[in-house]
C-alpha cells in the first residue's frame, strides 16, 4: 500500500498562513517601537528647546535688568549734571544781582552827592542875586544923592552968582587953606567966597574944621 505524498510544497493552511503573518507582525512592531522612539525623541528634543528658551530667558532677564540699571544710572548722572549746572547758573545771577545792587547803591549815593552839590549851588545863586538886588539899591540910593548933591551945587552956583551980582565984589578961594589964611571960614551959603568946590560934603558949610 502506496503511502500519500502531499506534493512538495503544499503544506497545510495554517503553516501557509503562519509563515504569512509573521512579517506583518514584525513590521507592526517596527512600526510601533519606531513611533515609540520618534516620540521620545520628540520629548527629548521638546525638553531641549525648553530648557534652552528657559536659558536664554534666564540669560535675557538679567541682560534686561543690567540695561534698565544703566539707564537709570545715566538719567541719575544726567540729572546730577543738570542740578550742577541750575546751581552754577543760580550762583551766577546771585552775583550778578549783587553787582547791580551794589551799581545801584552807588548810582543812589552818587544821585545824593548831585543833590546836595546842586542845593549849594542853587544857595549860592539865591545869596548872589541877593546881593546884586542889594548892589542895584545900593546903586539907586547913591544915583538919587548923586542927583541930590548936583542939585544943591547948582542951587548954590546959583546963589553964588547972585550974591556976587548983588555985592558988585567977586571973592575966591581955590581952596579952604586960603579961606582960612584970610580969615573966612566956615564959610556959609551966601556968604563972600562960599563955592560948591569949598563944600565937600554939600551941607551949606563950607571948610568948617
Amino acid at each position: 500500500m502506496v503511502g500519500h505524498v502531499e506534493p512538495a510544497g503544499s503544506g497545510s493552511p495554517a503553516s501557509a498562513g503562519g509563515s504569512a503573518r509573521r512579517p506583518r507582525w514584525h513590521r507592526r512592531t517596527l512600526l510601533a517601537v519606531l513611533g515609540l522612539v520618534i516620540f521620545f525623541m520628540g520629548v527629548a528634543c521638546g525638553g531641549r528647546v525648553d530648557s534652552t528658551d528657559a536659558a536664554a530667558e534666564g540669560v535675557t532677564a538679567p541682560s534686561a535688568g543690567a540695561e534698565a540699571e544703566a539707564e537709570a544710572e545715566k538719567e541719575k548722572e544726567t540729572a546730577n549734571e543738570t542740578e550742577k549746572e541750575l546751581a552754577e547758573r543760580e550762583a551766577e545771577l546771585d552775583r550778578v544781582a549783587a553787582e547791580v545792587a551794589a551799581r545801584a547803591d552807588a548810582l543812589d549815593d552818587l544821585r545824593a552827592r548831585l543833590d546836595a552839590h546842586q542845593a549849594r549851588l542853587d544857595a549860592r545863586k539865591q545869596k548872589l542875586d541877593d546881593r546884586t538886588a542889594n548892589l542895584s539899591q545900593r546903586r539907586a540910593a547913591l544915583d538919587e544923592r548923586e542927583d541930590r548933591l548936583d542939585a544943591q551945587a547948582q542951587d548954590l552956583a546959583a546963589a553964588d552968582a547972585q550974591d556976587d551980582a548983588g555985592s558988585g565984589q567977586s571973592v575966591y578961594y581955590g581952596n579952604c587953606s586960603e579961606a582960612r589964611a584970610a580969615g573966612a571960614a566956615p564959610l556959609y551959603v551966601g556968604d563972600p567966597g562960599y563955592a560948591g568946590h569949598l563944600d565937600g560934603d554939600g551941607d551949606g558949610v563950607a571948610c568948617e574944621s
